[in-house]
């Protein structure tokens, strides 16, 4: 996937149609937001910014028919990494937490229409979040939390994650995240989460 930010659908229209016009890239049958580039790899296009509606998400043209939600993505884009890839070309890279919290949101989003894809995809960040922090950060969380009754040790990077996605992400975005999560782990109610 590729989030783009853009002013309007008009930009969005143009941006497509460059990379196409590239040769690097062709169009896949009359889903707007997919091209195909020449490996044979598919390439979704999300845009976001000034086409949201006031509740963050895409009407796609031509009759809005075709709902897209881009809630957390001006965030993450806001917290993303600036990295430096060949020939001196800057982009932006989502960062881990920000990473955890679209792949949720589309989870919710999406989990009866693609049983699993995000679920999965979320399980393999939380397991591998560890990885990603520093060492003397993940040593000091384990030192605070290992007295507790309850604690287990391949809890604490998904924890850290938590507290990340909170300081980096808006409150609005939070809410949302604590409503899917509230959902999916309520004792009377066994949530789809860990199945789908």
């Amino acid at each position: 996937d590729l989030a783009i930010a853009l002013p309007d659908w008009n930009s969005f229209r143009a941006a497509r149609a460059q990379l196409v016009a590239s040769g690097r890239f062709t169009e896949v049958g009359q889903t707007a937001h997919r091209i195909r580039h020449v490996d044979r790899m598919m390439l979704d296009l999300v845009p976001f910014g000034g086409m949201e509606t006031s509740t963050r998400t895409l009407e796609w043209p031509p009759d809005g028919s075709v709902r897209m939600n881009v809630l957390g993505y001006r965030e993450a884009r806001a917290a993303a990494h600036r990295i430096r890839l060949p020939n001196a070309i800057e982009a932006l890279l989502v960062s881990y937490p920000s990473l955890v919290a679209l792949k949720l949101i589309c989870w919710r989003d999406r989990h009866l229409r693609t049983p699993r894809r995000d679920a999965q995809d979320t399980w393999v960040l939380l397991h591998s979040a560890s990885s990603c922090m520093d060492n003397a950060r993940l040593t000091d969380a384990l030192a605070a939390w290992s007295s507790a009754d309850d604690f287990r040790f391949e809890t604490v990077a998904p924890r850290l994650l938590g507290n990340d996605i909170r300081r980096e992400l808006s409150g609005v975005v939070v809410n949302e995240l604590l409503q899917i999560l509230d959902a999916q782990t309520r004792a009377d109610e066994p949530g789809k989460f860990p199945t789908k």
